[in-house]
Formats: C-alpha cells, sequence, structure tokens
C-alpha cells in the first residue's frame, strides 16, 4: 500500500475493550475487523455528509467547512477530495498540504494547480512548493519531491530552498530546463546545474559507456544568468572552463555581465579571457573594459602569434601604439598585400571548393585572403587619420572600392609631383592637391554619365582610372556576387560593345526598352529613427532563436579563424562520434523492451507485438542509414537527409557544418566581429547580417555548391527556421518610427547596366547570367536605384527586374522580381514608405504599357522576391492583403532556376 492510499484510507477507532459477554466467543482478530468495519462505515457515512455540505455551500462556507475538519483532525476528509472545493485559496491549499503530512502524487499536484489557476488566474507560488517538498514526518520519502518536478511548470518564484530539494534528490535537469520558474538562486546552485555535463561525461567514460548526445542545458542557464545572486569569480571561471558542448557560453557577454560576478574586476576578467584563449572576443571588446596595463596585455597578443586580431581592431588599441609600432606593422601588411595583390585581377574569382567536407586541408581561398589583407591595411590607415599611407588614404577617398595597383601607383606618382599619361588624358593638369582635386571631379563625372548610360562603354577600357571607376560604380569587386577582378569586367565589357555592334548590323538584334520606360522623378523617402533601435524590445522567442543563431555562427567562425582548429577534419571527428554514440544508445534500445510512459511519467501498457516488431524494424533501419555514413562516406548533401531525418538529434552539428561551410567559401564574411553582436539588443543591422548570411549566403552560395536536391536546401531553411526573425525585425521596424528622408531616382535600362544589374544588386544572378543577360531575357528591364541622385555623393544603390509577361487569364502583366535595394541602404529607410515610392513609379509605367503590375513574393528572403530580408519580412506582412495572380508560363519568367508561376500578387492600390 503507497503512502498516498495509507492517507486516503479512514484511520481506525482506538480499541474500546473486550465488549459483551455476547462477543466472548469471537475471535480477536475477528473482532479488530469488525471495529475496523464499523470505524471506516462511521468515517465514510461522516465523510458524506461532510461532502453533501460542502456541496451546497459557498466558496467562503466551503473554506471554513475544510478548516474546521482540519482543526478537528479530520483533514483527510478534505485532503481525500480536495476538488469537491469550488475556489480553493492558497490557504486551504497550504492546510490540506500540512494536514496530509506531505504525501503527494503528480495527479494532486496536476490538479490542484489547474483548479487552482482556473479560480485565481495565476500559478501556485514558493510557499506551497516549499510546502510540498518539506512537510511531511519522513525525511526518506522523495515521492513529493519528484511530484512537484513532473509539475514544475505549474509554479512561479521558486527560490533556492525548492531548487536545493529538488537538487539534492537528482532533479537537476529538470531546474536547469525550468528556469524560469526560479528566482533568487545561489551561487551553490549555479555551480551544481553548471557541473551536471561533466559529471555524467566522467561517470560515462568511468564505466565505459556511451557518452549521451546532450546533458543538462547551460546554453539555458546562461541565458537566466541573473537568476543567481553571489556568484563570484569562481563561477566566472567554471563558465571560462567548460568543455564545449553547448552554444550561448561561446558567444556570452562576459564584459556586459561581469557585474554579475561579485570580486571580478576588469583586469581579473581580461587575464582569464587570456587564459582560456578567448583572443578574440577580448580584442573586440577591450574598448568596454578598463584594464590598468592595457600596454601588457597588447604584449601578450604579439607573443602569443595574434598580431592579426590587433590589426582588425587597431582603432581600440591605438592608444597604447606609438605611431611607429603601427607604421612597421601596416609596412609589413601592405608589402604583403601588394605581393599577392595580382589575385585581384585574375580570371579566377576564387570560389573553389573541396568535393567532400572530409577533406582535413584547409586550402586559403586566395581571393578572399588578398581581401583580407587590404582590410586590415585600411583598417590601420583609418585608425590613424590615413597618415599612415597618404596615397591609400586619398585613393580609397576617391573610389568606393579598391581600384587596383595600377590606379594606386598613378595616384602616388601625382602626389610625388609627376603628372602621368593616364592622368592627362582625362585633363589633369598639375600635380599635388590641384591635380587630385581635378582627378576627383572627373571620376565624378564619369561615374554620373554611367548610371544615366550617357558614356561610351569603348571609352572605358581605354584609361585604367575610368575602367576603375566604372568598376566601383558597379561594385564588381565588392559585390557578394559574381565579384571578380579588372580582366574579367574588360572582358564583359568587350562582349556588351560587341553585341551592340552585331545589334546596329543587324545580326543579332538587341531589343532596347520598350515603351513606357522612363526615369522617376527624384522621390524623398522616409528613413527609420535608427536612435530608437537600443530602446526597442525583442520577445523572448525572438531573442532565444536569434541567440541560438548567432552562437552557431560563432562557433563556426572561431572553429575557422582559430590557428589550432583543425577545421572540416575536426567536424568530422565530432559528427563520426556522435553517430556512433546514437548508433550504440539504439542498439541498446533494441535490447529492451520499450519504455512507454505519459506525460506524467507513468506507466502505459507494453507494445502489442505487431507494434514491438514495427519499434524494432524502425530503429534498425534507423541504424543501417547512419552506419553507411560511416563506411561509404557518401556526398554532403545525402549525410544531411539521413541526420536530418533522425529528428533534432543531429540538428545543431549540421547548423554548424553548414555554417562553417558558409564562411570557408565566402571567407569576406568571416571576419564579421560576431563576438561583439549584442544578443539582448541587437541593432537592426546585426539582424538583418546574420539573416542575409544564413538565407543567402549559405542556403543559396553554400548549398548550391554541394546540394542538387532542392527538398534538402529547404530541408536546411526549416532547420534554422529565421521567421521569427522576420517576424521580430518587422516589428522593430514598425516601431522605430521615422526620422528625416533620403533621396531616391529610378532608372530603368537595357543598357549596359543591366548586364551588370546583378553585382548593383547583392544578387545571385550576377553569377549566372552575367554578360548574357540581355540576349536572354528580351522581356526583362533591369530597374537601377540611385542614392543622392545628381549630387557629389551619387550612387547605384541597388536593382531589381522588371518582367513583361501574361497572366493565366491572359492579362498583360509587368512583374516586379528580385527588388534588392543594398542592405546599407534598406536598412536606413522606412520600408513601407520605400515600398510605396518603388510601386507608385511603376504603376505608372505599366499603365502606359496597358499592363497590371505585379510583385514576386515568395516563401523566405534570399529567394526571387528579395534578397534583403527587412524588405522580405514587410513584403510577408503585406502578402495576405494582395491578391495572387498565376502567370501564364515558366518560359518567359524563370531566370536563375526560380520558378515563379506560383508566386506572384496583384499591387494594391
Amino acid at each position: 500500500m503507497d503512502r498516498m492510499e495509507r492517507m486516503r484510507r479512514p484511520l481506525r477507532a482506538p480499541e474500546t475493550g473486550g465488549g459483551s459477554d455476547e462477543c466472548h466467543d469471537e475471535s480477536d482478530f475477528a473482532r479488530l475487523e469488525r471495529l475496523d468495519q464499523e470505524q471506516m462505515d462511521a468515517n465514510l457515512d461522516k465523510q458524506k455528509g461532510f461532502l453533501a455540505e460542502v456541496k451546497m455551500a459557498d466558496p467562503e462556507r466551503q473554506k471554513q467547512l475544510a478548516l474546521n475538519a482540519i482543526a478537528e483532525g479530520d483533514g483527510w476528509m478534505v485532503a481525500n477530495n480536495p476538488f469537491d472545493f469550488k475556489s480553493p485559496d492558497k490557504e486551504l491549499l497550504l492546510a490540506v498540504i500540512k494536514s496530509s503530512e506531505g504525501h503527494f502524487n503528480t495527479d494532486w499536484i496536476q490538479n490542484a494547480s489547474n483548479l487552482y489557476n482556473d479560480t485565481h488566474n495565476h500559478l501556485l507560488d514558493n510557499e506551497i512548493a516549499n510546502a510540498i517538498v518539506t512537510g511531511g514526518s519522513d525525511e526518506n520519502d522523495t515521492s513529493k519531491i519528484k511530484a512537484l518536478a513532473f509539475n514544475i511548470q505549474k509554479f512561479i518564484n521558486l527560490d533556492d530552498r525548492v531548487a536545493r530539494c529538488l537538487i539534492q534528490d537528482d532533479w537537476r535537469e529538470t531546474v536547469t530546463k525550468h528556469l524560469d520558474s526560479f528566482m533568487n538562486l545561489n551561487q551553490g546552485t549555479f555551480l551544481a546545474l553548471w557541473s551536471l555535463v561533466d559529471e555524467v561525461f566522467e561517470y560515462v567514460e568511468i564505466h565505459d559507456l556511451p557518452r549521451p548526445s546532450s546533458v543538462g542545458d547551460r546554453d539555458n542557464i546562461l541565458d537566466h544568468i541573473k537568476k543567481f545572486t553571489g556568484l563570484d569569480g569562481k563561477a566566472l571561471r567554471a563558465i571560462l572552463e567548460t568543455e564545449p558542448l553547448g552554444r550561448s557560453y561561446i558567444t556570452f557577454d562576459y564584459i556586459s555581465n561581469i557585474d554579475l560576478f561579485g570580486g571580478v574586476t576588469h583586469d581579473d576578467l581580461a587575464a582569464l579571457l587570456v587564459q582560456h584563449g578567448a583572443w578574440r572576443h577580448l580584442a573586440h571588446r577591450i574598448n568596454d573594459l578598463t584594464v590598468s596595463d592595457k600596454a601588457s596585455l597588447l604584449r601578450q597578443f604579439t607573443d602569443n602569434d595574434h598580431q592579426d586580431l590587433i590589426i582588425e581592431n587597431i582603432d581600440k588599441w591605438n592608444d597604447v601604439m606609438s605611431k611607429e609600432q603601427v607604421q612597421v606593422l601596416f609596412d609589413a601588411s601592405f608589402k604583403d598585400f601588394v605581393h599577392n595583390s595580382d589575385v585581384l585581377e585574375a580570371d579566377d574569382d576564387g570560389f573553389g571548393y573541396v568535393e567532400g567536407y572530409y577533406d582535413d586541408e584547409m586550402v586559403p581561398l586566395k581571393v578572399d585572403d588578398v581581401w583580407e589583407k587590404l582590410n586590415r591595411v585600411r583598417r590601420m590607415n583609418d585608425a590613424y587619420d590615413g597618415k599612415l599611407d597618404l596615397t591609400l588614404s586619398r585613393l580609397m577617398k576617391d573610389y568606393d572600392e579598391w581600384p587596383g595597383m595600377d590606379v594606386y601607383n598613378e595616384y602616388k606618382e601625382l602626389m610625388e609631383g609627376k603628372v602621368s599619361q593616364y592622368m592627362a588624358e582625362i585633363g589633369v593638369t598639375h600635380p599635388g592637391e590641384t591635380g587630385l582635386a581635378q582627378v576627383a571631379e572627373h571620376l565624378r563625372q564619369v561615374r554620373g554619365k554611367i548610371i544615366r548610360e550617357q558614356y561610351d562603354p569603348a571609352e572605358i577600357l581605354k584609361n585604367p582610372l575610368v575602367t576603375a571607376e566604372a568598376m566601383s560604380t558597379v561594385r564588381y569587386r565588392s559585390s557578394e556576387f559574381g565579384r571578380s577582378g579588372t580582366h574579367t569586367f574588360r572582358r564583359q565589357i568587350g562582349s556588351y560593345i560587341q553585341k551592340q555592334e552585331a545589334s546596329r548590323s543587324g545580326i543579332q538584334p538587341l531589343l532596347g526598352l520598350t515603351y513606357g520606360y522612363t526615369p522617376s522623378e527624384v522621390l524623398s523617402v522616409a528613413k527609420v529613427d535608427r536612435e530608437r533601435e537600443e530602446e526597442f524590445k525583442h520577445t523572448e522567442d525572438f531573442l532565444s532563436r536569434y541567440g541560438r543563431v548567432v552562437s552557431s555562427l560563432a562557433w563556426a567562425q572561431d572553429l575557422l579563424l582559430n590557428a589550432g582548429s583543425r577545421g572540416l577534419g575536426e567536424l568530422r571527428a565530432d559528427v563520426e562520434k556522435h553517430i556512433r554514440e546514437y548508433i550504440d544508445r539504439m542498439s541498446d534500445e533494441m535490447r529492451k523492451p520499450a519504455k512507454r510512459v505519459n506525460n506524467k511519467g507513468e506507466a502505459l501498457p507494453p507494445l502489442t507485438p505487431q507494434q514491438e516488431e514495427q519499434r524494432l524494424r524502425h530503429i534498425g533501419q534507423t541504424i543501417e542509414r547512419l552506419q553507411n555514413v560511416l563506411d561509404r562516406d557518401p556526398s554532403l548533401q545525402e549525410q544531411f537527409n539521413i541526420l536530418r531525418s533522425v529528428k533534432g538529434e543531429f540538428d545543431d552539428d549540421l547548423m554548424r557544418l553548414m555554417f562553417f561551410l558558409g564562411f570557408r567559401y565566402n571567407r569576406q564574411h568571416a571576419r564579421e566581429p560576431l563576438p561583439s553582436y549584442s544578443v539582448d539588443h541587437p541593432t537592426t543591422d546585426q539582424i538583418t547580417w546574420v539573416m542575409n548570411f544564413v538565407d543567402h549566403i549559405v542556403n543559396q552560395e553554400t548549398l548550391a555548391k554541394y546540394f542538387t536536391d532542392k527538398k534538402a536546401a529547404k530541408a536546411f531553411r526549416d532547420l534554422i527556421d529565421l521567421s521569427s526573425l522576420e517576424h521580430g525585425l518587422a516589428r522593430m521596424q514598425n516601431a522605430l518610427g521615422s526620422g528625416g528622408s533620403m533621396q531616391i531616382q529610378f532608372l530603368p535600362t537595357r543598357g549596359l547596366l543591366a548586364e551588370f544589374s546583378g553585382q548593383v544588386a547583392d544578387a545571385c544572378w550576377a553569377t549566372t547570367a552575367g554578360a548574357h543577360f540581355l540576349e536572354e531575357n528580351p522581356n526583362f528591364t533591369a530597374l537601377m536605384i540611385v542614392q543622392n541622385p545628381h549630387t557629389a555623393h551619387e550612387r547605384l544603390a541597388g536593382a531589381a527586374l522588371l518582367i513583361q509577361t501574361m497572366s493565366a487569364a491572359n492579362e498583360p502583366l509587368l512583374v516586379i522580381r528580385g527588388l534588392n535595394p543594398i542592405q546599407n541602404v534598406i536598412n536606413q529607410l522606412d520600408v513601407k514608405d520605400f515600398y510605396t515610392a518603388v510601386t507608385d513609379y511603376l504603376k505608372t509605367i505599366a499603365e502606359r504599357q496597358d499592363r497590371k503590375l505585379a510583385i514576386v513574393i515568395d516563401d523566405h528572403s534570399g529567394g526571387s522576391a528579395t534578397n534583403r530580408p527587412v524588405l522580405f519580412s514587410y513584403l510577408e506582412q503585406l502578402k495576405p492583403t494582395l491578391q495572387k495572380v498565376r502567370l501564364k508560363s515558366e518560359k518567359d519568367t524563370t531566370f536563375n532556376d526560380y520558378n515563379i508561376v506560383n508566386d506572384c500578387y496583384f499591387v494594391g492600390d
């Protein structure tokens, strides 16, 4: 008989003596049984009368009846029937708990909490929880603690005493996973929860058991670290010394949270970060620390071969570095860059990749490595106001991107007093400052003419200064997609000139702009008030998902950039180890009967023979598929599909793998200062960088190299699930309000700029369309987005595609596809105002052409609608309000492998 049954059974009445003479023949056993039955009958009658009175009473009278019964020693009637009371309050529940000697099961707590919540509209509190775990006369009875653990989510504001009781009874993981229910925990509790992982791993290693894939949840502990009081250096060291199993601690903001660790100074934190190899985090955040000897810290970086981190963050260290010291670093770095700069002019874009991700060799991708060398040089020069190299400073002032060593040398000669032939050809008459001003003015005019296609393409090729300006205008070197060197650019210009000549001679006509296309007026588009970003409060769900992605990105980035890392080899070993552990666990499961319990931990009936056979067959098939990954080394796509099929088990492995490959094959993104990203107050730029990298760079550029199966690529998007980030970004944009405006103009073209529209838009069609855009897409028109038109700061700030086609109902359409203002522009703008500006302008063009205006809105950012997360979030919100229109054919509308037949919507009035 368990304790709950004993509690519910009425107590036997005291013995009253031998009874009448007529009962002398009655045995002692029979007499006791009779007395028990008489007492039970009396108690049942008493309980029946009590419950009848309770049933007729109002809630206040019910409570009084219950308290009276408890006071008279009849609390068992209340404890056995707590749910006959219409609105039990806290006083009544505590009285019931006390009267029942602390014997509870999960049903009792669950039913009590549900009834209490229905009545009072809030969860049970800490006082009730303490009464449960500490009540009762039997200290060895742990059933009450188990019952509380199974219903922990029914409570709120639990204290350290409750946590300690649960931890002592081996319910640490329950506490860790439900920290939302606790408050005011102490360091002892923190360390007990934090050490769970190490203790379990030590145990399984000693006993030669399979290592579990997950134990505890250190990420959740760090997410709730402010719930712990009395933390000191011991807790901080525990975090830093932990085995890299989770995600959050990699990007945990030690510096912002230093006040949580009593007695820890900034000097202490810097020393601990150095001791535990957190060099990147420290280099990026050094300005947030006040250390007593920053120069000594700098020496530690250089002594440990981390000069690159100093250079990356040179502006944060120049207060302890003399100009002479930096000049030495600069000269060596610039010499290294110059030695390798010819790579930037080559035809090969440097985006090669290995066939299988199990390749251990970390082959550097030359183009991106050289770009990084240049970026280091520029960072150093900028940190010292351009004084380390005056030529480089002036050059980068005139050009938006690196123009090439030949142009650098032209500038150097001019600043040293010589006017070269190429300088003279563009109208430079004097050396020095006068000549530099003449160069700048000429280049500004060239840019304006190229933007409006008033510049002869043949003239672009005649002078390296003009060639470089044209490349800079269309973002040929700096675009995320299709970027390449001068040789490729010159060939593309030459190809366009040949097509022009062929068209003029009638050999291969190129269709120009059709009727109705005219430039827009200069439009004033509202900007968002970015100063209000810090005030905005994201939802907990947003911050949780965003933090998970950022942490995994930081993990992958650190794996790539850490000199001691084995890169893909390390990833391979981790994945294979996890697979073997899982196979071992599943093999053990096959040798045991299925454990079937409900969500209360109660046993369920065993499986039928047929169900058991099906279970074993499913486990066996899973083991076979996973063993194939180890034995056959299949393609990454096949491996991904196999590991993804084991729901949730390998998700973190797959995420880190794809992020690592994303950084490796797009190394221009690998130096993003992720350690400085806030996971509590992320900015629009930070959020959109993360979303763009995941959904655009990884999904499109990385997966495209390995995945021919679009379902597999979609499975990866589902694994990351950026929808909550999209919604959070939309909320943020809606809340910021307006602040100022930006001048914008839209220019339609089927000329030279259309061939470079992919680079201008930072869009992936740059790598597939290129110089064949005009001839292969006669019904497409490129739409240039110009920022600050007709000013000294005029530039191309994005592009879109316009498609003339027909609906399935034979309606002439003008479809907006690939609407891509560049990231740092759309992040400044009020998205609704930008959308209104572009659609109002295009409606007038559609009307002139007797067409209806439509826009592509597909299912994810980075698809055929737009690559800009901020804009996609707005379009996704807008979609339910628009009327869908099906296109007549995919033949004249599919572009860059995107079929948009079922992804178009009429633009509303």
